[in-house]
């Protein structure tokens, strides 16, 4: 039996997560009829602009990003915590 370390294990598969949302995201079409879905993964350095518009948004809509546009909101405000704590899983 082999010890695995759960955040190194986590850390290396996260692009694996990633390809099994997308995957399900793509299938829901299937469900939904929605046919022009499109979804991109940004991880690294490209996350910057993206956390950056976002607590533009918030600033400029006055704290209402929150209820306009909750899931990036919330990616937002995990991103931003966990930074804080010195940990950047968009990175690893």
């Amino acid at each position: 039996m082999a010890l695995i370390d759960g955040k190194r294990f986590a850390d290396e598969n996260l692009l694996d997560v990633a390809g099994h949302v997308l995957q399900a995201y793509y299938k829901a079409p299937l469900v939904t009829s929605r046919l022009n879905q499109k979804a991109v993964v940004i991880s690294g350095e490209q996350m910057e602009p993206m956390l950056e518009l976002v607590e533009k948004m918030d600033e400029k809509l006055e704290g209402a990003a929150k209820e306009l546009f909750f899931p990036l909101y919330v990616d937002y405000m995990c991103l931003k915590e966990a930074r804080r704590q010195g940990y950047n899983p968009a990175n690893s």
